[in-house]
């Protein structure tokens, strides 16, 4: 019933970002970088856990765009990161 009555597609001429909140300095480095965001899958996959499994990366690739890159963090680094940040 949910389906039914949902909308789960969004248009492709509409974005989901609100740009009224971005500063315009930062859309032009955005552009500057070529960083701007695109729809679709990301090509940078984040995971952590306690160890990094050997078959994810290979694993993966079966289901994401050929250049996927694969950045994991145990949880002992994320800790000290977190620390780093707050």
């Amino acid at each position: 019933m949910f389906l039914k009555n949902s909308k789960i597609n969004q248009p492709a001429n509409m974005s989901t970002i609100n740009w009224g909140g971005v500063p315009d300095s930062m859309v032009e480095k955005m552009k500057e970088q070529n960083k701007m965001p695109a729809k679709g899958i990301n090509n940078i996959i984040l995971t952590s856990g306690p160890w990094e499994p050997e078959w994810f990366e290979t694993y993966s690739q079966k289901y994401l765009p050929n250049g996927t890159e694969y950045k994991y963090f145990n949880y002992e680094a994320l800790d000290a990161d977190v620390q780093m940040i707050s």
